[in-house]
């Protein structure tokens, strides 16, 4: 049995995740020039301290979609077939979000001090800058639960 194409069936299919995929790709290369422009505007030790800083916080960015994938069928079936359980189930999902995501930023800035103790005591600058970045993750959890929404309702 060789797989086949049903032209009717995957062109669907495209037109809902081709504008998920380009938000992703487009996200991807944001992070990487900011990487570019850091290293433009500043010298290679700040260059590799902002580097060590980001490949932390760069772990913990797949977070909130790995986790928040869960609730993606859920709300589609509520965003199809009740408004107000859609509602609902988006508002616990966005107040989950918010705390787990403000306990995570938390944990990251406390325990940003053990960079050093990872990398090297040559990397002891990096932890303001991963301090900084960690309450960047509020907003992408917050973010990513209204991508799922959007893409729940098919407004994306």
């Amino acid at each position: 049995v060789l797989p086949r194409l049903d032209r009717s069936s995957a062109l669907p299919l495209l037109r809902d995740a081709l504008p998920v995929a380009i938000a992703i790709a487009m996200n991807v290369l944001y992070l990487r020039l900011l990487v570019i422009m850091v290293s433009l505007i500043s010298d290679a030790d700040e260059t590799g301290l902002y580097v060590t800083a980001f490949r932390v916080f760069e772990m913990l960015i797949g977070l909130p979609t790995l986790v928040l994938s869960v609730a993606l069928p859920l709300l589609a079936v509520a965003g199809a077939e009740d408004a107000e359980r859609l509602r609902y189930g988006l508002q616990r999902t966005i107040e989950v979000a918010l705390v787990a995501a403000a306990a995570l930023a938390l944990v990251t800035v406390a325990c940003a001090p053990l960079v050093p103790v990872l990398f090297g005591d040559d990397f002891e600058g990096a932890v303001p800058m991963l301090r900084i970045q960690a309450w960047a993750l509020i907003p992408l959890f917050l973010g990513q639960v209204l991508g799922i929404a959007l893409v729940a309702l098919h407004r994306h």
